[in-house]
């Protein structure tokens, strides 16, 4: 429903390798895959903007989005903001040493 709703990406289930036997005995959890950088800034962003979250995971929303915008602005391409960027990936999902 997900990918519908958006109408781009992909879901993808989460594994280690592409065996058929790690396949079949993936977990439930999958991931949702878009790789259009304007889908991602014109349909996603605005989604989580208008319905934002309510835990951590804001937290790790709001560092993406700054990692997705400072990359289409070609700051990535900064030794400085790249150093930059390196941190804030760091601090996303388990690395978050602050709290919401």
């Amino acid at each position: 429903m997900i990918q519908i709703y958006f109408n781009e990406g992909g879901i993808y289930p989460i594994v280690s390798d592409g065996t058929l036997n790690t396949l079949l005995s993936a977990s439930p959890v999958s991931n949702y895959k878009v790789y259009s950088e304007s889908h991602l800034l014109g349909i996603i962003v605005p989604f989580f903007e208008a319905y934002p979250l309510y835990t951590t995971k804001l937290l790790d929303y709001q560092d993406w989005k700054t990692l997705l915008v400072m990359k289409s602005n070609n700051l990535h391409k900064s030794s400085t903001h790249l150093e930059e960027m390196k941190g804030i990936i760091s601090r996303i999902n388990f690395g978050r040493k602050d709290n919401f």
